[in-house]
């Protein structure tokens, strides 16, 4: 089963209510207007964004929030602990990787169905975000790197759902302190020069800084974090497959 199989089976089973989804826009909306208030107070000290820049940084940080939301860790932790983990292993595909296209193919969707109305309400009610054909370039080459970035994260948490319990409170803490310290709540160029080397800013703060300005903040540390997390998952794929087995999966 390929990738593009998964996500057109997760798709079809995906009903979306209008009611839903004002109500989404409407938490979303809520959250950029929080957001931007606060952005605009440390903005107002570093001068670094204009109004429309910073709108342009929430707009990519809802994008990107909104891949890393997710239930599967807490629903793969579940299926380890009652058992149901070994009816994955009869699928055509690796489970781990089952798991990430399936929540990858609902995030998309969500996307998809919601991000424009999103935007527009955004327009109309808070700022028209800064655009310009160098923005959106950069945006198709770097939203893909900073998803595909979080998902070989995702893995290794999945992956050692195997091996340890509570792994989504884990996560939960993870994704806590990536939102707060990664730049999705203020640009990162308000924190100490430290956190700039923190896996955590390449979820947000350095790609939206690229998307906005054109500069990556320490290209050189994301290279070597996606590196070793890409190593983490393969070596923890390898042997997650043995524990398995040697469960009698």
């Amino acid at each position: 089963m390929n990738a593009l199989k998964i996500i057109q089976k997760t798709a079809a089973s995906y009903n979306f209510y209008l009611s839903e989804v004002l109500l989404q826009n409407f938490a979303i909306l809520l959250q950029a207007v929080i957001a931007l208030s606060l952005g605009n107070y440390f903005n107002s000290i570093s001068k670094e964004y204009t109004l429309a820049g910073l709108m342009t940084y929430y707009l990519g940080v809802i994008l990107i929030n909104t891949f890393q939301r997710n239930s599967c860790i807490r629903e793969f932790e579940q299926e380890v602990l009652s058992g149901n983990v070994a009816t994955l292993l009869i699928k055509p595909v690796n489970f781990i990787y089952y798991k990430i296209i399936k929540e990858f193919a609902g995030k998309l969707y969500y996307v998809l169905i919601n991000f424009f109305t999103l935007l527009a309400i955004i327009i109309i009610f808070v700022a028209i975000p800064e655009f310009s054909l160098g923005i959106l370039l950069r945006g198709i080459l770097i939203l893909p790197i900073t998803i595909i970035y979080y998902y070989i994260i995702l893995a290794i948490f999945l992956y050692l759902a195997l091996f340890l319990e509570n792994v989504s409170d884990l996560y939960r803490v993870f994704g806590m302190t990536a939102f707060f310290i990664g730049g999705g709540l203020v640009p990162t160029s308000n924190f100490p020069t430290l956190l700039s080397y923190f896996p955590t800013q390449f979820l947000f703060g350095s790609p939206l800084e690229f998307l906005i300005k054109g500069t990556y903040t320490n290209v050189f540390w994301f290279i070597g974090y996606f590196v070793l997390f890409t190593s983490i998952m393969l070596i923890l794929n390898k042997y997650a497959f043995r524990r398995l087995e040697i469960n009698g999966g």
